[in-house]
């Protein structure tokens, strides 16, 4: 159960993982529905089972999990730091930076947005251990 809902050695099973964590519409999820199936998921790996809940109902609560929790932490992430919110501020910044190419300033400035972005989505979802200082 608390692994992946598809087959990891195939590419569709790969790919229909990825589109599923990072479904844009997850990142209008209300932190209640959040907590909600963190509950879930958290019971279920404890071995406690919610006999009202269908499978289809655990599986949508291992999917918000895992695209707005870190997977080693189990901390709640930032907005913007989840996987559900890369689609929205990617595609942002992609569309001004090819909106403002006409100026070697708009071009530096998009491009460092970009890499704003990409650093700060990089630490949000870091390795937990990575800042540990007992490694």
């Amino acid at each position: 159960m608390f692994f992946c809902r598809w087959d990891q050695s195939t590419y569709e099973g790969r790919a229909r993982h990825f589109f599923s964590t990072t479904d844009p519409l997850k990142a209008f999820t209300s932190e209640a529905t959040l907590d909600a199936a963190r509950d879930v998921v958290e019971a279920y790996k404890e071995g406690r089972e919610y006999p009202s809940l269908t499978e289809e109902d655990i599986w949508k609560a291992k999917s918000l999990y895992d695209s707005a929790f870190h997977p080693q932490t189990g901390e709640k992430t930032f907005l913007l730091g989840r996987m559900s919110s890369q689609v929205w501020g990617n595609s942002t910044i992609t569309g001004f930076m090819m909106t403002f190419y006409k100026s070697t300033p708009a071009v530096i400035f998009w491009q460092f947005m970009n890499q704003v972005n990409s650093h700060h989505h990089q630490s949000w979802v870091r390795h937990a251990h990575a800042h540990d200082p007992r490694r």
